[in-house]
């Protein structure tokens, strides 16, 4: 019998991923996402999806750099908050 799945999140909690990057005046920027995985094993590759509209999404094209980090369970609220401000405003 076959069951239709509708579009969702197939791992629950969603980990997050918090990106850094730094824009044109070198000042730090970070953000959280939740789009994101390991896309190859060899060679190890993560992969991430950043809305154009993000302040993050410029300064990583431009630079063609950034971090990834994966917060622990004692780092909620920074990445939290990281999720919450954007760095254009800071």
């Amino acid at each position: 019998m076959k069951r239709l799945i509708s579009p969702q999140s197939l791992f629950f909690p969603n980990p997050v991923f918090v990106v850094g990057s730094y824009d044109a005046d070198g000042r730090a920027n970070a953000i959280t996402l939740a789009w994101g995985g390991v896309a190859s094993s060899n060679p190890p590759s993560i992969s991430i999806a950043v809305r154009p509209s993000r302040y993050s999404y410029r300064n990583i094209m431009e630079r063609k750099a950034f971090t990834i980090n994966l917060p622990g369970i004692d780092q909620v609220k920074q990445a939290d908050y990281f999720g919450l401000v954007s760095g254009k405003n800071v």
